[in-house]
């Protein structure tokens, strides 16, 4: 065979592909097999069987030129396991990891090749993973936006890609903080935050009034970032890291205008600077105003108690 030919053999429970020939027409055949065929024959196998038997997909790798390799699918049977044992070996914390654990166990195992934000809701209610997302779609939205699911035909339905199932099946459990030590800062992507790496028990929420509690958006931000502040996790913000610890941590539904609405209105109470680790960001630090504004908040709630 010479460098530029490829030959590559695929086998997935029944299906199977074969193609040798020209590099480029090889890869066009094996992407073509895997963006469309395989769907196409899992499908068709699942709803011939009266068992609901179902396939998993597994990952294809890029073949190098002139080698010849024989795939066999090899994905662990999650049969046996619930799917609480499934989320908690692998160790998630935040809302967006737990929310795609949840999508790839219950495709893997259960055979839910799509779904739709309303079921990703219902996936922590049937687990009993609180708190929920109270705004899925912005979840939902959020996995779109790192690649992780996208949507079919229909345009409210989703499914996992080969990004997502990576992440899934190479994911590594971030290291738990220790009491007394102090959590080392992650350098920032484009749209990540800081905080991302916190958990609802880092918070101690326990120790503050209960956020759905406050009617107001402004009350229930101005809270959680006192409650960061308090906990010694930091006091500077930007837009992504209070979205990040409202929605992803906290289940509280925060969009960009809402955020981006209380730093404008409540100017004072910040100082603003650029984010060193991403161009297009701005860090809001608590202020004095914002602090005492924070601690009327808690104040009063103990009074209506």
């Amino acid at each position: 065979m010479s460098n530029n030919e490829l030959e590559v053999k695929i086998k997935i429970g029944e299906i199977e592909f074969y193609a040798k020939g020209q590099t480029a027409d090889v890869e066009a055949q094996r992407q073509n097999f895997t963006n469309i065929i395989l769907p196409a024959a899992v499908d068709a196998i699942k709803s011939s069987r009266a068992s609901q038997t179902y396939i998993a997909e597994a990952p294809v790798p890029v073949i190098a030129a002139g080698k010849e390799e024989t795939i066999i699918d090899t994905h662990a049977d999650l049969s046996t396991m619930s799917i609480n044992e499934f989320i908690k070996s692998k160790g998630f914390k935040s809302q967006i990891d737990i929310a795609m654990g949840l999508i790839y166990f219950h495709e893997k195992c259960k055979g839910n090749s799509d779904f739709t934000s309303d079921d990703l809701k219902q996936f922590f209610k049937d687990a009993r993973i609180s708190p929920a997302p109270k705004n899925p779609s912005d979840v939902v939205n959020r996995l779109v936006g790192k690649s992780f699911i996208m949507s079919g035909d229909d345009k409210k339905r989703y499914y996992l890609t080969q990004t997502g199932i990576s992440f899934i099946e190479e994911y590594v459990p971030k290291e738990t903080k220790k009491a007394g030590t102090t959590k080392p800062r992650k350098k920032q992507a484009k749209a990540d935050s800081v905080y991302a790496s916190l958990s609802v028990d880092d918070l101690n929420l326990k120790k503050y009034p209960d956020i759905k509690s406050f009617k107001s958006f402004k009350d229930k931000m101005m809270l959680v970032l006192y409650i960061v502040k308090e906990e010694g996790h930091g006091d500077e913000f930007s837009m992504y890291d209070v979205q990040t610890l409202m929605t992803d941590i906290l289940g509280h539904p925060a969009t960009k205008g809402q955020v981006q609405g209380v730093f404008d209105r409540n100017a004072t109470w910040f100082k603003n600077f650029d984010d060193p680790t991403n161009k297009k960001s701005v860090k809001h630090k608590l202020l004095i105003g914002a602090i005492e504004y924070a601690k009327e908040l808690i104040a009063s709630s103990a009074k209506d108690d």
